[in-house]
Order: C-alpha cells, then sequence, then structure tokens
C-alpha cells in the first residue's frame, strides 16, 4: 500500500480512537493503538493481500462518508476472508467502528 494511503487510514482511525477515548478509559485506548500498530505495520511490510488492504482503504472511506454501516459490512467481509492473518487488528477496528 502507498505512504499517503496508509498515513490516510492512520489519520481517519486515529480520529476514531480519540473519540472512543473520550470516556477515558486508558486500557480500552491503549489497547485499541496497540491494534492499530499491528495493522500499519502489516499495510507498510505489504504482509497483507492487496484484497484485504484494498477492503481496509474502503472501510476508512465509509467512516468518512460517515457510512457506519458499510464500514461493518466491509469488515464483516474482512473478518470472514482474513481472520486468521489479521485478527488482531481487526478487533480494534470493530471497536473503533461499532461505538458509531
Amino acid at each position: 500500500m502507498a505512504q499517503h494511503d496508509i498515513e490516510h487510514c492512520k489519520s481517519v482511525f486515529g480520529m476514531l480512537l480519540d473519540a472512543s477515548s473520550q470516556d477515558g478509559n486508558v486500557k480500552k485506548r491503549e489497547d485499541i493503538a496497540k491494534r492499530l500498530e499491528d495493522l500499519y505495520s502489516k499495510l507498510a511490510s505489504g504482509a497483507m493481500k492487496t484484497p484485504a488492504s484494498q477492503k481496509v482503504l474502503q472501510i476508512v472511506k465509509a467512516v468518512e462518508a460517515q457510512d457506519v454501516a458499510g464500514a461493518k459490512n466491509l469488515h464483516k467481509e474482512l473478518t470472514n476472508s482474513d481472520w486468521d492473518t489479521n485478527k488482531n487488528w481487526l478487533v480494534g477496528v470493530q471497536r473503533l467502528i461499532n461505538r458509531g
């Protein structure tokens, strides 16, 4: 994935993380942040299949369009197809989009 796309993902997921952290639960924030770092490192190293990384971008675009249902559907597709290799960060992203 191109570096600017990774930065875009970081920016959108970071915004969601900030919003979800307003409850003051530091442990939850740290856990999700750690899971997101796993996502970013997989995207940067090319360790993720192209269809999966494209879905991550689609989730980001859905979140930006405030299409929570669309983001959840894309997340579900990723969970069904790539759970074994991506379950760590999928849990973090799910926590972020489910609060929307």
